[in-house]
């Protein structure tokens, strides 16, 4: 990641297994790419797959909103039918989670395939 402070982000469509995965990079915080992202997770969840997955393994920071985001996305998925999970925490990611009170309601996998696995 060049900038520090930007997020990256890319799509993974597993038709096979019914699933979506994101996988993150960067900052997850306050920035307008963070939001367009939550924007597009949601319309993935409206899409209805059997799983979908963030992995955070390349997360550099976790701030204040980017735990907002975390939050909708599980309280959008549990609104569905969709399995939601998120992997790979950072240790800085996995530290502002426990802070909050959010590490014990995600549903958080050590990879990918466990997240996948459920």
């Amino acid at each position: 990641m060049s900038h520090a402070h930007a997020l990256t982000y890319e799509r993974e469509d597993l038709p096979g297994r019914g699933a979506v995965v994101y996988r993150l990079g960067g900052v997850l915080g306050e920035t307008s790419q963070c939001w367009r992202l939550l924007d597009e997770i949601r319309a993935a969840l409206k899409a209805g797959p059997a799983c979908l997955v963030l992995d955070l393994g390349g997360i550099e920071m976790l701030t204040s909103p980017g735990v907002g985001i975390l939050a909708s996305c599980y309280n959008t998925a549990r609104s569905g039918p969709t399995r939601f999970a998120v992997c790979a925490l950072p240790r800085q990611a996995r530290d502002v989670l426990e802070v909050c009170g959010l590490l014990p309601v995600l549903p958080v996998h050590a990879d990918r395939e466990a997240a996948l696995a459920g």
